[in-house]
């Protein structure tokens, strides 16, 4: 099962070797795409889609997770990755409520408790909650 059309990955050391071992290999063998390295360069230097004063403009205005979905579609495996991260909400209610409980089971009275046995005992009492929910 070696051969050109069974390749899946390639690892080299920096991006210098990566860009050489591309061209040789692009050169030889026409139909590897590039897509993860192809799709950054686009997108770093403003290439296609991403070099329209529409979607330069819009990247000041527009929610970022948008306008990935809206600009991306140069870069498919680039834009599915940001689109992930970018919509992913920021918050710290749920850090700030298991503080809360860690307060209520960590008092003066069992302030001795070890460190693993007070976090299991908020794990518990959290996951608790939620199944009353």
């Amino acid at each position: 099962m070696v051969g050109a059309k069974n390749v899946v990955h390639m690892v080299t050391d920096n991006a210098k070797n990566y860009k050489k071992a591309r061209k040789l290999l692009s050169e030889k063998y026409p139909s590897i795409y590039w897509s993860p390295f192809e799709e950054i360069t686009i997108f770093r230097e403003r290439q296609k889609g991403f070099g329209r004063s529409l979607a330069i403009n819009n990247a000041k205005t527009t929610r970022p997770d948008e306008w990935w979905r809206c600009f991306g579609h140069d870069a498919p495996h680039l834009q599915q990755i940001a689109v992930k991260i970018l919509s992913q909400t920021s918050s710290s209610s749920g850090c700030e409520r298991n503080w809360s409980v860690f307060e209520r089971i960590h008092t003066k009275r069992r302030n001795r408790l070890e460190h693993q046995r007070l976090n299991d005992l908020v794990f518990v009492h959290y996951n608790l909650r939620l199944q009353h929910r």
